[in-house]
């Protein structure tokens, strides 16, 4: 268990800081999800070729 103190140092917690008492903020949950998936697309658009050699590698013949 990690304890952050610092606002700036805490980590992306999408499901507690969008609902309310009696309200979930469908929208802003949505964003935050597309902003927390965007770099791992990326990153794996740009090492796809390696990627899947990698994966085909593995596979005998």
């Amino acid at each position: 268990m990690v304890q952050l103190n610092h606002k700036k140092a805490q980590d992306i917690k999408l499901g507690g800081s969008f609902q309310g008492e009696n309200i979930v903020e469908w929208g802003n949950m949505a964003a935050g999800a597309c902003i927390t998936i965007v770099p791992m697309v990326c990153l794996f658009l740009l090492f796809q070729r390696y990627f899947i050699q990698g994966i085909s590698g593995a596979v005998k013949e």
